[in-house]
């Protein structure tokens, strides 16, 4: 992300699951990583600001 103009914002790590948030332009991208029953599940979410 950093290389495509992207400045980060937060990195959370709560357990095994981690999130981070990025910020370009007045958009925000929030993406969490976590393993769930030995599978990993990515949820991005991308809002306006």
């Amino acid at each position: 992300m950093k290389k495509k103009g992207w400045t980060e914002k937060a990195f959370t790590k709560m357990g095994v699951q981690s999130v981070l948030m990025y910020e370009k332009k007045g958009r925000i991208v929030n993406i969490a990583i976590a393993p769930i029953q030995q599978e990993l599940q990515i949820s991005i979410t991308v809002t306006q600001n």
